[in-house]
């Protein structure tokens, strides 16, 4: 016998597999920021370097507060925090 699932069954598992993948997106854009300020040379202040701060309101007021060399990195960068 062949197990067919219900739709409501097929919808849940799109639902998280839309989930993981905005998830995966997520990770994946956060780590290309810090990429990016790693490339550009700007260092993280002291409180800011422990592991439990990245991401935090303090973390993103700290980043908007950052001096850009050229205005296409901080552009650059902006554009990839609206879309995280």
């Amino acid at each position: 016998m062949i197990y067919i699932p219900r739709p409501e069954t097929l919808e849940d598992r799109k639902l998280i597999r839309v989930h993981f993948t905005i998830v995966r997106e997520m990770v994946r854009l956060k780590q290309l920021i810090k990429s990016l300020l790693n490339l550009y040379g700007i260092e993280y202040t002291d409180e800011l370097k422990a592991t439990n701060t990245h991401w935090s309101k303090r973390f993103i007021n700290w980043f908007k507060t950052v001096q850009f060399q050229y205005f296409t990195q901080a552009n650059a960068l902006n554009i990839l925090i609206k879309k995280a």
